[in-house]
């Protein structure tokens, strides 16, 4: 009977072990950790966080682009709205210049009718 008592413990002992897995996150508790595992981890962390870190530099590049493109943009916007300027003050002027024309003109019909 101690036979078979060691062998259905070691039966036991060999169907609980078989159904553990390695961890490598000592976090994950467990019993089994595994070095090999724990460095694979670390290897797919570091290139997560390398992987992060450029695609945060392509961000803030791509924020400094779309700053310096809003920056030229209002720069054009005020070269418009200064070129409107001067375009009605030269209207303006040009249709003092033509009432001052036309007064005159209807002056000078005044005189000759009268």
């Amino acid at each position: 009977m101690p036979k078979l008592l060691i062998l259905v413990l070691a039966a036991a002992i060999v169907f609980a072990v078989s159904g553990c897995a390695t961890t490598g996150d000592p976090n994950a508790g467990g019993i089994f950790w595994s070095e090999s595992k724990a460095k694979q981890r670390q290897d797919e962390m570091r290139a997560a966080l390398h992987q992060e870190q450029r695609r945060g530099a392509e961000l803030q590049d791509e924020k400094q682009r779309l700053e310096n493109e809003i920056s030229e943009l209002q720069r054009k916007i005020k070269e418009m709205e200064a070129a409107e300027r001067r375009l009605l003050q030269s209207q303006r002027d040009e249709l003092k210049r033509l009432r001052q024309l036309l007064e005159q003109r209807n002056q000078e019909l005044s005189d000759v009718t009268s």
